[in-house]
């Protein structure tokens, strides 16, 4: 077998969504006091951070009248020898703790969203969001209703597409609200979202794009899949232009805008010149991606970003390995199977792309200047998977 594959399992899908109780923490000392300094941050971002991981699930109605179930990582203050969490319906368990109080010895912590992708759901890259959160940052990642792999309709797809941003947007201002609200497992965590950074896979790429300040031209999208067949262009040919004024699109706030392997050029423009407009991207693709070509969806998508911009392509690697599909749903896809060495090795891939998006979060958000050299082409010069491009 190829390596070391994953020490995660899942198991059968049950019938309906559960959650986890809170924890009863009585009678236990406080891990980590509010007064206490907060840790010495970590010089490898590939390593976990020095917090613990707090995980929580949020369901509220948004001002749509929009029902949206959110995951929440977090610094947790968790107790020494907690048992980690699964994330229901499903078995995956990583480290996370479910329903702990914060550790707020270095709030307030900066804040990220996450967008799933087509048939993934919001705990679908857990292995990129607990990283996260062990370096102290706090990810919202709601659920895409009707586009998760337990719910898929088809038949809405245009309307969820159209409204997967503000799906995210309003997940951002709903745990903000319980963060300065004295939230039991959120209160403290951050200040406010008046800045946010804005991550997403696939679908979820095209999201975080939007949202990060490209300018929207689904008239152009019409044009381009009326001449060409793709995936997205499938799901996408029956927008109405004119519907779209009833939705938002860019977000101000945010500050960095990291897609994982991304498509959809041609929905900012003809020339998908409206991409230029996204603040602080940093794209992640893998060069035998199969449901969002790196030739025709991806690598187009990095060519029309403004400088400064990054991207880090990743050889032989397909659509998933920035997230955790390949465990929670098998070997569908080829490019999961571990037994199978013509495609890069997942473990490896997620490895450095936690190192890549951390350093670049601490650069850009904390003023690390000394991680600058992870996001240098150079320092990746010896490591055959992947290829570092900055400008």
């Amino acid at each position: 077998m190829r390596g070391l594959w994953w020490t995660v399992w899942i198991g059968t899908l049950t019938g309906c969504a559960g959650k986890t109780s809170p924890q009863d923490t009585s009678g236990t000392d406080s891990v980590a006091e509010e007064s206490a300094p907060a840790p010495a941050p970590s010089d490898d971002p590939s390593v976990r951070g020095p917090y613990s991981v707090g995980v929580t699930t949020v369901e509220f109605v948004d001002e749509r009248g929009k029902a949206l179930t959110v995951e929440v990582w977090y610094p947790g203050d968790v107790a020494p020898g907690s048992e980690p969490s699964a994330y229901e319906p499903t078995l995956l368990t990583l480290e996370a703790v479910r329903n702990v109080e914060p550790d707020l010895r270095g709030a307030p912590y900066p804040l990220l969203g996450f967008s799933h992708g087509m048939l993934g759901i919001r705990f679908q890259s857990v292995t990129l969001t607990e990283h996260l959160a062990s370096h102290g940052y706090v990810i919202v990642s709601p659920d895409h209703p009707g586009n998760t792999f337990l719910d898929i309709d088809e038949d809405a797809m245009p309307q969820i597409i159209v409204e997967r941003p503000d799906d995210l947007r309003h997940s951002i201002d709903e745990v903000a609200r319980l963060a300065t609200g004295g939230h039991e497992y959120l209160g403290g965590v951050i200040d406010s979202a008046d800045e946010w950074s804005v991550l997403g896979h696939s679908f979820g790429a095209y999201t975080a794009l939007v949202l990060g300040g490209g300018q929207l031209n689904y008239d152009s999208v019409l044009a381009y899949c009326a001449e060409n067949s793709s995936l997205a262009c499938r799901y996408i040919s029956d927008l109405d232009p004119d519907a779209l004024s009833d939705h938002g699109a860019a977000d101000d706030r945010i500050r960095m805008t990291i897609p994982y392997a991304p498509g959809l050029w041609y929905a900012f423009g003809p020339d998908g010149e409206g991409l230029a407009t996204v603040r602080k991207p940093f794209v992640f693709a893998g060069d035998r991606d199969t449901v969002l070509e790196y030739d025709t969806e991806a690598r187009p998508v990095y060519e029309r970003l403004a400088a400064p911009k990054r991207m880090a392509t990743f050889h032989d690697a397909g659509h998933y390995p920035f997230s955790d599909i390949c465990v929670l749903l098998g070997t569908i896809w080829e490019e999961c199977d571990p037994d199978d060495d013509s495609w890069a090795d997942v473990p490896e891939a997620q490895l450095h792309t936690n190192a890549l998006t951390v350093a670049a979060l601490e650069v850009e958000l904390r003023g690390r200047s000394e991680l600058a050299g992870w996001l240098t082409p150079g320092h990746w010069s010896a490591v055959d998977m992947v290829t570092l491009e900055a400008e």
